[in-house]
């Protein structure tokens, strides 16, 4: 009898033995399906159905890096970074020598302003498969955000010399050369990166920017127009209306901000470079009424006070000038036209201490020549309105 119960028992376990093996292949079977269909779905770019995809493999098997590998990329696309971090983390884990997830991790970082953190994960990603190229583009770029740019283009360099396919490492090393100020060299790699990515409005809008700094304004609006055709994008219509009002086509520049700001009502620096074109044509009112725009949506920027500022003087509004300047000066306060200008209201004041406090402090700052990015350098003198 104890023979034949041993003999039943591994008659049990043999079936359980067989049933559990074809669970695990059905698992696996379902875990590859649902993989292949994510891949499918990311591949034409419907990221909500992958992320659902991969959801599904993960439940049958939360163990395999990949998985969270491939939803934490789609998450990402959607612009869902934070979530995209979780997954990328989770890859990690299981995996800890995954430097695409690390690459990809560091993308995400950088998205949400993380750069430092970013450049780490980029550099640990190298560091586990140096021949990495897009790890060495991507950590280029985030040494941008920290505007170290010869370090990035250096990680460009790097990037093309690994793989001269990886497309656009071109634009970002001629961005990252236009930021450093060799605008000429940026020409260069931005026209290569017209020639290999013809489709992408990018490519123009930087090198449209580019003709903006060499001021070659009807090149830099030939390419803006190219950009907005392929992308309708508040940035290249605010880059276009600069260009419109270096060449004097001043209605033009004003209809491009004001549809800059219809994509984008919190664009304060289209509120601001409108305002300045209405204070030119004397339309003071509406001129203030964009400073303030631009004030409300972000006071922290001293150029939108000192622009107000000049305004008021225009207005001959002394004291309400004054407060603005002082406000410039919080925030910039090594910024000489900020001095001479309020020394001009206070002298209007009769205030002779003051503006004569203001000239002083000055002409010690002379010698900086600080002036703030978009800083209209205008300076009014006291005997006029």
């Amino acid at each position: 009898m104890k023979r034949l119960t041993i003999i039943f028992m591994l008659l049990i376990l043999g079936l359980t033995a067989q049933i559990v093996s074809a669970q695990i292949q059905n698992n696996q079977q379902l875990i590859q399906n649902y993989y292949d269909k994510g891949i499918s779905a990311m591949k034409i770019g419907d990221f909500t159905n992958s992320i659902q995809q991969f959801s599904e493999a993960i439940k049958l098997n939360p163990d395999l890096p990949v998985l969270y590998f491939y939803r934490g990329t789609s998450y990402s696309q959607l612009g869902k970074f934070e979530l995209s971090i979780d997954d990328y983390d989770k890859a990690i884990e299981l995996n800890p020598n995954f430097p695409e997830a690390l690459d990809n991790r560091g993308l995400s970082y950088a998205s949400l302003g993380y750069f430092n953190v970013a450049i780490r994960d980029h550099t640990k990603a190298i560091e586990i498969k140096p021949e990495l190229a897009n790890a060495y583009n991507n950590r280029g770029n985030a040494l941008r955000g920290i505007r170290d740019f010869d370090s990035a283009i250096k990680d460009f360099d790097r990037a093309i010399n690994l793989n001269p396919n990886l497309l656009p490492v071109y634009l970002n090393r001629g961005t990252a050369h236009q930021e450093n100020g060799d605008y000429t060299t940026a020409l260069k790699d931005l026209n290569k990166a017209v020639l290999l990515l013809p489709n992408d409005y990018r490519v123009y809008a930087n090198r449209g920017n580019t003709y903006i700094l060499l001021k070659e304004f009807n090149l830099a609006i030939q390419d803006l127009n190219k950009a907005f055709e392929l992308n309708k994008n508040s940035l290249v219509l605010y880059n276009r209306g600069k260009a419109f009002s270096y060449t004097g086509e001043f209605g033009k520049a004003i209809n491009d901000y004001s549809e800059a700001i219809k994509l984008n009502p919190q664009y304060a620096d289209a509120y601001n470079n409108r305002g300045l074109l209405y204070r030119d044509a004397r339309k003071l009112d509406l001129a203030l009424h964009d400073f303030d725009k631009a004030i409300s949506i972000n006071d922290k920027d001293g150029v939108y006070y000192f622009n107000r500022a000049i305004t008021f003087m225009a207005k001959n509004e002394m004291n309400s000038s004054i407060k603005d300047f002082s406000r410039a000066i919080e925030i910039y306060p090594r910024w000489t036209a900020a001095y001479r200008n309020r020394s001009n209201a206070y002298k209007k004041l009769g205030n002779t201490q003051l503006s004569n406090a203001d000239l002083v402090k000055a002409e010690e700052l002379k010698s900086e020549n600080f002036s703030p990015v978009n800083a209209s350098e205008i300076v009014i003198s006291s005997n006029k309105n």
